[in-house]
This record gives C-alpha cells, sequence and structure tokens, in this order.
C-alpha cells in the first residue's frame, strides 16, 4: 500500500470509529483528523467532505476493469452483474469489514442518502460509458449500470443493520436481480 493509501485508510478509518461512537451529525472533520494523527487539510486533501469519509470507496476503478475484462457478446446488465461478483469476491477481509460498517452508518445516517446517489451516479457513468465504449447500447448500458447498483445500494442499506458483510449484502442483491431477468 502506497504512503497516500495508508494515510486514506486510517483517515476513513478514524472517521467510521468516531461515527459509530458519537454519530455522524456530531463528529466534526477535526476529531478525524486529531484521531487519525493529521491536519484537517490532509483530511480534505483526501476526502473532499465530511460525508466522503463515510461513502468514498475506491473501488470504481475496479469495478469498470472488471466490466472491460467481460465478454462484450453478454447484455449489458450481465455483463455487470458478473464484473460485480468477480469485484467483491476480490475484496479482502479489511476492505470487507469496512465497507460493512459504513453501511451502517449511511443506514442510520439520513442525511447521506443524497451524497451517497451522488457517488453512485459517478459510478454508474462511468461503467455505462465502459459498456458503451465496448460497442453496447447507450440506453441499455446507462439502465444495466443504474439497475445494478440501485439494487446493491437497497441491499447494503437493508442488510446494514443485520450485521450481514459488504460481500454477502451485494450478492444478495446479485442473486435477486438474476431471479429477476
Amino acid at each position: 500500500m502506497t504512503r497516500a493509501a495508508d494515510t486514506r485508510n486510517r483517515i476513513q478509518r478514524a472517521a467510521v470509529d468516531l461515527f459509530e461512537a458519537h454519530g455522524y451529525a456530531v463528529t466534526s472533520v477535526a476529531e478525524v483528523a486529531e484521531r487519525s494523527g493529521v491536519s484537517e487539510m490532509t483530511v480534505y486533501r483526501h476526502f473532499a467532505t465530511k460525508a466522503a469519509l463515510a461513502i468514498d470507496d475506491p473501488f470504481d476503478p475496479r469495478i469498470v476493469a472488471a466490466v472491460a475484462a467481460q465478454p462484450k457478446r453478454l447484455p449489458p446488465i450481465v455483463r455487470v452483474m458478473d464484473a460485480l461478483t468477480l469485484a467483491v469476491r476480490e475484496l479482502d477481509e479489511p476492505d470487507d469489514e469496512l465497507g460493512s460498517r459504513r453501511a451502517r452508518i449511511v443506514a442510520a445516517t439520513p442525511e447521506l442518502i443524497g451524497p451517497i446517489a451522488e457517488n453512485n451516479l459517478t459510478t454508474q457513468q462511468l461503467i455505462a460509458e465502459q459498456l458503451v465504449a465496448d460497442g453496447a447500447p447507450q440506453v441499455e448500458s446507462a439502465v444495466a449500470a443504474a439497475a445494478v447498483l440501485g439494487a446493491i445500494t437497497a441491499a447494503l442499506i437493508q442488510s446494514a443493520n443485520d450485521g450481514v458483510s459488504l460481500q454477502v449484502a451485494i450478492q444478495r442483491a446479485l442473486d435477486t436481480l438474476r431471479a429477476a431477468s
């Protein structure tokens, strides 16, 4: 892990610890900085907003690469589901544990629903762009990306308080989509 990635991880873990202990609303960025041993400026260099501390993840490049690696002959929604299945299997235990904790914070914090939707929109656009670049129709690509990410978000929020891992919640969402198709 690079020094920057290590710092980012340390900041996000400190934020999650504080959000769990005291709540998202009352935890300040200054407290996160102090807990993680960095300046507030450093926190903002890695996370543009306080909400980003709870919702940002480094998985978009992995997801897009996994979509690109899927056979182009498959329907866009199948490519996205298969890509996410592979990407989730590659999560290591610390990433899965932190992701599960972040999902619980989001589920308990209504003011994070808007930022999560914005974050998902960015991921949806990246996935759709990859599908279109590979020759899939634009509408099918956009719908496939939105459907899969919407299902995953719903499953994460619903599963957050069940103590279900990030991997299990995502797999539940994908299984539900596969059963419907």
